[in-house]
């Protein structure tokens, strides 16, 4: 899963079921979007449940926009991210130009990560365009969004280095949570 097999072209549609990708930890194991459209996502999620655990997700690709590695639909599905570093092996002028995760707040959780040394001119983690909902007239500006399937919010344990936004306010979650659930951080580190 390092992003050379550039053969691969298709997708992982995930429908009721709890699919698991886990690597033997994020120093040796990784899914590169170099082989990725930038029309496309690996993983698309309707109504099953994605866990990617101890896993690097290396932003190679040179596709602009640059493509999605998980696209969760406002439905029942929802994306969990474990010990994962989220890193780009791109260097120079470099951008990220479109989102990695396209995933509603209230079914993405973050625990045990890291985002370090990235270029992006748009958020790493963006609701999908809802058109047909009012939070389509949300700001899109977000650095990242994480909450649990539960509606539940929660950043736990991550930590995010020299992370550069080029294009937008870089605010931490473009979706305000809805009245009676819980939005939690815990041993969040920001820097530069």
């Amino acid at each position: 899963m390092d992003g050379d097999h550039i053969s691969e072209a298709t997708t992982i549609a995930i429908g009721e079921k709890k699919i698991s990708v886990i690597g033997k930890g994020k120093d040796k194991s990784s899914i590169g979007t170099g082989a990725l459209s930038s029309t496309g996502a690996l993983f698309s999620v309707s109504t099953g449940y994605l866990e990617m655990s101890h896993l690097k997700v290396d932003c190679n690709s040179s596709a602009n926009p640059s493509p999605s590695v998980v696209v969760v639909s406002d439905g029942g599905g929802s994306l969990s991210l474990e010990d994962v570093v989220i890193a780009t092996s791109k260097t120079g002028n470099y951008v990220l130009s479109s989102s990695v995760f396209v995933v509603p707040l209230s079914q993405l959780s973050m625990v045990d990560g890291e985002i370090i040394n990235m270029n992006v001119s748009k958020p790493l983690f963006s609701e999908p365009d809802l058109s047909s909902s009012s939070s389509s007239s949300l700001s899109s500006s977000a650095l990242y969004l994480t909450a649990t399937a539960s509606g539940e919010s929660m950043l736990v344990n991550v930590k995010v280095t020299n992370v550069k936004l080029t294009e937008g306010d870089g605010v931490a979650a473009a979706k305000s949570v809805k009245a009676g659930k819980i939005f939690t951080v815990q041993n969040v580190t920001i820097d530069d």
